[in-house]
């Protein structure tokens, strides 16, 4: 980010130059640019976009201001829509339901309130195959990683209270 705020501000000194007083010199980019810079790390594997006109304009503005790896932006070229290719439809819409099932049978749980964000995890039909003590860690692991991913997915922010399934064994509660 450093980086990038670097080259903007030697752009906009560059800029400054020539403009006239009151003229602008930056204006916020809009929102695709705005999602590939602040979202475009290390932990994308690929961003597809449909559209070639916006594809050339994110190809640009990574090759002038990112440090982010090119090859990961695609141009998305299928026969089918993107939303039907991708599921995106269900995918928005298992974003906004409260309920989340997690691999094996366990869920989380989300309630908003004004104040602050809740999410219980739930076991549910999880079974492990050892003892409870296994199982219930099992169950919160697999809660933690898909809670960073809600998080994210919702753009949660504020007090985020999680409601973890209890545990015994000190090692297991460092680990989750």
């Amino acid at each position: 980010e450093a980086s990038y705020l670097r080259k903007l501000f030697l752009k906009m000194s560059e800029k400054a130059k020539t403009t006239p007083v009151g003229g602008l010199l930056h204006q916020d980019e809009d929102l695709p640019v705005r999602v590939v810079r602040d979202s475009f790390g290390d932990e994308i594997t690929a961003m597809h976009v449909g559209d070639k006109e916006l594809y050339e304009r994110l190809l640009d503005f990574i090759e002038t201001f990112g440090e982010m790896d090119k090859s990961k932006l695609r141009l998305y070229t299928g026969e089918r829509s993107m939303f039907r290719e991708y599921n995106i439809s269900q995918l928005v819409y298992d974003a906004t339901k409260p309920h989340v099932p997690l691999e094996g049978g366990g869920s989380l749980i989300t309630d908003h309130t004004e104040a602050l964000t809740v999410i219980a995890v739930n076991s549910g039909s999880f079974i492990g195959d050892t003892n409870l003590e296994e199982t219930v860690f099992d169950v919160n692991l697999r809660a933690a990683k898909e809670i960073a991913r809600q998080v994210r997915l919702r753009n949660i922010g504020g007090i985020v209270v999680v409601d973890f399934i209890d545990m015994f064994d000190e090692e297991h509660k460092v680990a989750v």
